[in-house]
């Protein structure tokens, strides 16, 4: 068996039927899976509003409007929560779809579903770290996002601190360009699994050791005793973890019960780093070291754009393969990045902009040098030797920020105590913060405002104010 966050709506679709699933996200995702893993139906594709943004699936993502040009028998909205469900209902009317075959039921949580039917694994099973002879192979269960990634490599570092023979298999759903920017060709990675869950549960009672960290905690899914024999210290660790986890009193699946973790960790002094060694005391809480790999052959690439001397802007909702939109409440509305790219250039004339983002973003007015959608091999070059990167809690700032770049860092709905570098400049909303975690629709305004005050109070002229004295320092 395996357990789902969200469980499909086989109530409601009759077998055999034809699907496409609304949204690319982590119900989304949940939905194909159970899908696949029990051939109940065909699922033709995702409709998502960022269909140009996601990397390739086991099935297409096309625009919504796409849905008048296909045949199938039911649309499943894949929402956590019905905030924007009528929304969306409405717009697939527009779009020709009767109201009979839209479904949506909403979350319903830790579902258990058969295993039989999962398909084969893409990466051969004789090439999974259980396989090695002599080592001790540890499944890591990780979620897409960079930021993510970056901040978890931690446990992947703390482990082999404590026994450097573990070898590590990653699971990650569509992810496998992210967690090579992170932890490149690691001599303990053994290889990277494209899965949203499916193959994890399928496997992880074969390694000695299987960990989730799918949210901000961390979760022990299976160990074998048996690695007292090879690893004392490994054992006395994991045994350490296994208890306090169990007396932290929190699930992994609960997205609300993120903000109760980020409340206990804000009275305790600790960060997303240091929230590790409240798992187990082998866990150094003062590292946040994490070593970026670099490849060497982008450096030339890097040199042959001769920016100067520069600052790096990004207005991203964050990095995430998925990118379904649920960070949008932390985004710096674009007309504040506009005018805090002109006061900047205003006032430090000498000084480039190089704005980075996904093909197709808009173009700032007032920038120097454009970069959308390059390989973020060369991204790492052109952060790691910006003076300053402008940028919301994101991925970028967490690679920035390990590179050694300085970051001006917009803090609205994330806690800034939990996600917040102290060697960076941290602008935080003066209205309203901190209510990341409230709801499980991370779109929902605790305020219930349709446009959260939280980032609009942030004005750019308190940006500039921030940076100055740095920035008088560079001049």
């Amino acid at each position: 068996m395996a357990d789902f966050s969200y469980l499909f709506p086989f109530e409601k679709i009759p077998s055999g039927s034809r699907i496409l699933i609304y949204g690319a996200g982590d119900v989304g995702h949940d939905y194909l899976t159970q899908i696949l893993m029990t051939g109940y139906c065909e699922c033709i594709g995702f409709l998502d509003r960022a269909y140009d943004k996601c990397p390739l699936t086991v099935v297409p993502i096309f625009p919504p409007e796409a849905v008048r040009n296909i045949s199938f028998d039911y649309v499943v909205i894949a929402m956590k929560t019905a905030v924007y469900v009528e929304s969306i209902r409405r717009t697939l009317e527009q779009y020709g779809v009767p109201w009979e075959k839209i479904v949506y039921v909403g979350a319903r949580k830790q579902v258990s579903v058969c295993m039989e039917n999962v398909e084969s694994i893409a990466v051969p099973e004789r090439e999974l770290a259980f396989h090695q002879e002599g080592r001790i192979p540890v499944a890591m269960r990780l979620s897409a996002a960079l930021g993510d990634l970056i901040v978890r490599r931690k446990v992947f570092d703390e482990l082999l601190r404590i026994e450097s023979n573990c070898v590590f298999d990653i699971y990650a759903p569509y992810a496998s360009d992210y967690i090579m920017a992170v932890y490149g060709n690691h001599p303990n990675l053994n290889c990277i699994i494209d899965d949203a869950g499916v193959l994890y549960q399928k496997y992880m009672h074969r390694y000695a050791l299987a960990i989730s960290s799918i949210n901000p905690r961390l979760t022990v899914d299976f160990w074998d005793k048996e690695i007292e024999k090879k690893s004392p210290r490994l054992f006395a660790m994991v045994s350490e973890m296994v208890e306090n986890i169990k007396a932290y009193g929190l699930g992994e699946g609960n997205l609300t019960q993120n903000f109760i973790h980020y409340g206990r960790m804000r009275y305790q002094g600790m960060d997303y780093y240091a929230s590790y060694s409240q798992y187990s005391h082998f866990f150094d809480k003062d590292n946040r070291r994490i070593e970026i790999p670099l490849q060497r052959e982008f450096e030339e690439k890097y040199k042959e754009l001769h920016f100067g001397k520069y600052i790096t802007v990004n207005c991203e909702t964050g990095i995430s393969p998925m990118d379904d939109a649920c960070l949008l409440p932390k985004q710096w509305p674009v007309n504040a990045f506009i005018t805090f790219v002109r006061l900047f250039k205003e006032a430090y004339p000498d000084i480039a902009i190089v704005q980075l983002g996904a093909t197709g973003k808009e173009r700032f007015p007032n920038v120097d040098y454009y970069l959308f959608g390059q390989s973020l091999e060369l991204v790492k070059y052109v952060l790691k030797n910006a003076i300053l990167h402008v940028d919301i809690e994101g991925g970028l700032v967490h690679l920035a920020t390990q590179l050694g770049t300085k970051c001006a860092v917009l803090f609205g709905p994330t806690p800034v105590e939990f996600f917040g570098y102290s060697q960076n400049i941290n602008v935080v909303a003066p209205k309203c913060s901190g209510c990341h975690g409230l709801y499980e629709d991370l779109n929902h305004c605790a305020k219930e405002q349709t446009e959260p005050e939280c980032m609009r109070s942030i004005t750019p002229e308190m940006v500039m104010d921030a940076i100055a004295e740095y920035m008088r320092a560079q001049s």
